[in-house]
């Protein structure tokens, strides 16, 4: 089975290759990658492989109002910083 980084691996190659068959596609991911321009490259094809009408994105903690200092705590403890740093994403 394989795993989760396998899984989104396989889905950023296939999306890779959809956009870049045609300019058309290779617009429309520009348009979706414009509107969420604070993300890499690689976070953008995914972005857009799960939604390619996404207009703003944000970590599902930002979004909650969890305040800064509460954040910048938690990512003092280096487990919390791990477990952070794959936080999931929530696009509308």
């Amino acid at each position: 089975m394989p795993n989760k980084y396998q899984l989104l691996n396989e889905l950023a190659n296939e999306t890779l290759k959809e956009i870049t068959q045609s300019g058309e596609s290779w617009i429309r991911f520009l348009n979706t990658a414009s509107s969420n321009y604070k993300y890499s490259f690689n976070e953008q094809v995914l972005i857009y492989a799960q939604n390619p009408n996404a207009t703003a994105c944000a970590t599902i903690l930002y979004r909650s109002g969890i305040d800064i200092r509460t954040i910048q705590e938690l990512l003092s403890h280096p487990l919390a910083h791990f477990m952070m740093s794959d936080a999931l994403v929530d696009c509308a």
